[in-house]
């Protein structure tokens, strides 16, 4: 497969959501005999319906060794993890995408390297000498942890009357990769024999949506929180109006909680006696505006 590698990258590069075979052409009838070259499939059972549903949903490796075979997957989330096998096309964007790779051996894995591919070919990972197995080892793991998609909170706080202001986070979102991702895993034995598994498709990082807001104002009244389960105004959207019980400069703030246990945060300042433009806090873009 190693002449195939560029095509198969460029499939998915091109969006193609596809997964490596690898077989033989043989006309004797003794189907396999010819090379050790296979296509694994994870299913939950050896039956036609289990199969064709397992490769699908393109869960399913190829490697040049018959005697080796792998899992590959991505894990989000903190205390609760969700688990997504390879083959899986949309896991949610999050902070951090953590990816798990088991490679064992029938005999010995003998492996040389072992490779994370993402977009355009290039290394999201390579393990290094101390953490591949001995040859004759039976099994070999890997965790990899890789930044995804990072919050920056956008707060915009004005006011809208002499007492009362605007503060607006409906506009933060995550920076990170602008388009759909993949990873897959590839490893290589001493030999030269290759092994490569299906990718993981990630959604593009502006796909992050918060799940909490709070709101603090800085005058010593509750704050205001939101979610989707329950937002006191009636609308989730990351908007609240606040009125203040008399003029003054506050300081007031804004935590943004994602799905996934991440939290950013921006402060901001409003003098409501003269209303003037703000600063802006080093933890995300806020700006405030004269009321028009």
């Amino acid at each position: 497969p190693a002449q195939n590698e560029p095509w198969y990258i460029r499939a998915l590069d091109n969006g193609w959501h596809l997964a490596p075979t690898i077989n033989e052409d043989n006309h004797t009838g003794l189907y396999g005999n010819q090379t050790s070259h296979r296509t694994g499939i994870w299913a939950s059972a050896l039956n036609t319906s289990e199969i064709l549903g397992a490769l699908r949903v393109r869960r399913v490796f190829a490697t040049e060794d018959s005697s080796l075979s792998c899992l590959f997957w991505a894990e989000i989330g903190n205390e609760e993890k969700e688990r997504y096998l390879m083959g899986y096309v949309g896991v949610p964007a999050a902070p951090e995408i953590t990816l798990k790779a088991t490679v064992t051996s029938t005999s010995k894995t003998d492996i040389s390297s072992a490779e994370v591919i993402t977009v355009g070919g290039k290394k999201a990972w390579q393990a290094d000498q101390s953490s591949l197995p001995k040859p004759e080892a039976r099994t070999a793991e890997w965790t990899v942890r890789i930044p995804y998609a990072q919050v920056l909170p956008e707060v915009q706080v004005r006011p809208v009357g002499r007492l009362t202001i605007l503060v607006d986070a409906s506009k933060t979102r995550a920076q990170g990769p602008s388009r759909e991702t993949y990873y897959f895993l590839k490893v290589q034995q001493r030999d030269g024999d290759l092994l490569y598994s299906a990718p993981i498709w990630l959604q593009p990082a502006e796909s992050w949506r918060p799940k909490r807001f709070s709101f603090s104002f800085g005058d010593g009244s509750p704050d205001y929180t939101e979610s989707a389960d329950s937002a006191p105004d009636g609308a989730f959207d990351g908007r609240v109006l606040h009125t203040y019980a008399h003029t003054g400069r506050f300081q007031g703030s804004v935590s943004i909680e994602g799905h996934y246990g991440e939290t950013a945060n921006a402060q901001w300042q409003i003098d409501i006696e003269k209303n003037p433009a703000g600063d802006v806090n080093r933890d995300g873009k806020v700006t405030i505006s004269y009321a028009v």
